[in-house]
């Protein structure tokens, strides 16, 4: 079953679990272990294929047919290094968001998110810059979530 998209803004999907933000972009510069702690991406627009047990089939290379595997916030190829469109974080906020919290705004929002060992706790990864984020595009399969560009909470 193709689940349902509904439109949103990026501010409504940071906001939701109405979790503290600070901006802190040079935590790559001091902890290299968020690179290591990226939780699992979400797209929320592909939808899995399974075989006969039942068991997802990851996704493969269209290069050279390997499994593709997340490194960092990126799909890649162990294989051949083929990465279709690398992900460009532009800014990191160090959040007070929990486990759940994390969960359910990837899952819901498809949020990128991080750890950072050094903090104890989650990093949002911002995908984008320049533009207010009630006024960037996003989606969600939260229907209460729905929100034109420019519409808040």
């Amino acid at each position: 079953m193709k689940k349902e998209l509904y439109h949103t803004n990026f501010a409504v999907a940071v906001s939701w679990c109405n979790n503290a933000l600070v901006l802190c972009n040079n935590i790559p510069n001091i902890d290299d272990s968020i690179w290591d702690n990226f939780e699992p991406i979400v797209n929320l627009e592909y939808e899995p294929e399974y075989d006969e047990e039942g068991e997802e089939i990851k996704p493969k290379c269209p290069e050279c047919g390997a499994e593709l595997s997340q490194y960092g916030p990126n799909m890649e190829c162990p294989e051949c290094g083929y990465c279709d469109e690398p992900v460009e974080i532009y800014q990191w906020y160090i959040t007070d968001c929990s486990k759940f919290d994390v969960e359910y705004l990837t899952n819901a929002f498809g949020l990128i998110f991080t750890y950072s060992d050094l903090l104890d706790c989650y990093i949002l990864c911002v995908t984008h810059f320049g533009t207010g984020w009630s006024y960037v595009d996003w989606y969600t399969t939260n229907e209460i979530a729905k929100r034109e560009l420019g519409e808040k909470k």
